[in-house]
């Protein structure tokens, strides 16, 4: 047996090998700055109530946005001001942590730890969200994973103790809460977890046996609906927001999965309808039963339900994908156990390796399917991960300039910026000064290549841009 070329499973190697596949193509985020997104969020969390913010934080029925995000955010600006380093290491960090979230729910829920790490480097980098790589905008769903991952494999190692224990379903309950707190997406974890129930208890749903595990999946249930009744009451700050209003219909269902499975696959403006997707997904369900395999089918309900808090409102872009192609990823790591499997035993006639062991078939499918991945986003067009955009560099630097600013006069209470490196319809410069001086109040003019000041206004600074910089003195030649 010692001469034999299996060896006992160690998924050391194939993690770090999903770790380096991933830093090698985002280890450049970090360095990206502050975008106009973490603007708005910060000046917005920085104006809420603190007392507000942590009671939003304790319970999901608020109508508070995304209170943990905004906790994030309010925390860091607190700590840090407008540094983006501590903010980006910090997301990025998160980033590291959910690969290892996503093995670990994936194992549990489907009990293989091959099909977790395959799904695992599936879902490690999507050359597609390219802005949760390189964006805190999109914390959020950062976020949510983490916590939705953590839900789920909690609730599935209870289920699978075959015991109960107050401390499990007390941290199952926290992660759910702070997912709900992150984003609407959490709203489908009672939904997943209903499926895995009916697909992986050997007991029916309603059977006594079990009964008291299960009260804790009813109670997620309620909460669930809790958190859904207050995100979409009249003081929901949701309501009236026409980018979150809900339109329930299968156009709308259309309208936005069209555009997000075009992404995915990476496919021409065309290269998807309506057509395609139903056909699609028939033939996913088909393989799924007819192979018997329900981690397959498991990954259908997966693509099918995660994406629908954000298939009912206006298209949001690809960033939203980063929770639902976990579910892709399961599908298609099960497809290809499913295809190496055949050919392994059906044509070759040679052994599968043991249950917990790592045979040649396991390592050859996990190369496979890292060069597949690679394949895959390799040659990709966009904008590059961790590369600053034009509003970076203008934010770190106005920031640069109001901290000077705010060094010599920290009094003032009316501020002039000619010319100042944004378009006019962005209040990017108002939110900048306004943390840097720490006053709601303070105001900020702005006009752009000025020829004279304002008529009866009288600021207590003025700050030109000239060249990328700015400056206390007029620009040559009077404008700038």
């Amino acid at each position: 047996m010692a001469k034999h070329w299996i060896h006992k499973a160690k998924p050391v190697l194939p993690a770090l090998a999903i770790l380096a596949w991933f830093a090698a193509n985002t280890w450049r985020a970090p360095f990206s700055g502050l975008d106009g997104d973490d603007l708005m969020n910060i000046y917005q969390a920085w104006k809420v109530p603190l007392r507000q913010m942590i009671f939003s934080n304790l319970t999901p029925f608020t109508s508070f946005y995304r209170p943990l995000g905004s906790a994030y955010y309010r925390t860091f600006h607190w700590a840090y001001g407008l540094n983006p380093l501590p903010y980006r290491v910090f997301t990025y960090a998160l980033l590291v942590i959910n690969l290892g979230l996503a093995y670990w729910a994936v194992r549990r829920l489907t009990k293989s730890a091959e099909l977790g790490l395959l799904a695992c480097l599936l879902w490690s980098y999507h050359v597609g969200l390219v802005w949760i790589y390189t964006s805190n905008g999109t914390i959020y769903d950062t976020m949510c994973f983490t916590f939705f991952a953590l839900s789920l494999a909690i609730y599935a190692g209870l289920r699978e103790s075959g015991g109960f224990s107050w401390r499990a379903c007390a941290a199952f309950f926290l992660c759910d809460v702070l997912a709900l707190n992150s984003k609407e997406m959490a709203v489908t974890i009672p939904v997943v977890l209903l499926a895995w129930e009916s697909l992986y208890s050997a007991e029916p749903l309603f059977d006594r046996k079990g009964l008291r595990e299960r009260m804790v999946l009813w109670a997620c249930c309620a909460l669930t609906l809790g958190a859904v009744l207050a995100k979409t009451s009249a003081a929901s700050v949701f309501t009236g927001n026409q980018g979150y209003m809900v339109h329930i219909s299968l156009r709308q269902y259309f309208l936005t999965e069209i555009p997000l499975l075009r992404e995915m696959f990476e496919l021409p403006e065309h290269g998807m309808n309506t057509f395609y997707i139903v056909t699609m997904f028939v033939v996913m369900t088909v393989l799924g039963l007819v192979l018997k395999n329900r981690a397959m089918l498991l990954a259908l309900v997966l693509i099918v339900v995660m994406p629908l808090p954000i298939n009912f409102i206006d298209y949001r872009g690809f960033a939203v994908m980063y929770i639902p192609l976990l579910g892709w990823a399961l599908f298609l790591a099960c497809l290809l156990m499913e295809i190496r499997d055949w050919v392994w035993k059906g044509i070759w006639k040679l052994p599968a390796a043991p249950e917990g062991m790592w045979g040649l078939d396991r390592v050859a499918l996990f190369l496979a399917t890292l060069y597949l991945v690679f394949q895959f986003n390799t040659g990709r067009t966009g904008w590059p991960v961790g590369q600053r955009t034009p509003l970076m560099g203008s934010i770190a630097e106005l920031t640069k300039g109001a901290e000077e600013i705010y060094g010599r006069y920290p009094n003032a209470q009316r501020i002039m910026l000619l010319d100042d490196g944004f378009e006019m319809d962005t209040y990017d410069p108002i939110f900048i000064v306004r943390l840097i001086y720490n006053n709601q109040i303070v105001e900020v003019d702005r006009m752009k290549n000025p020829s004279r000041l304002i008529p009866g206004v009288k600021d207590d600074v003025t700050v030109s841009y000239c060249s990328g910089k700015y400056t206390f003195d007029r620009c040559a030649g009077g404008s700038n």
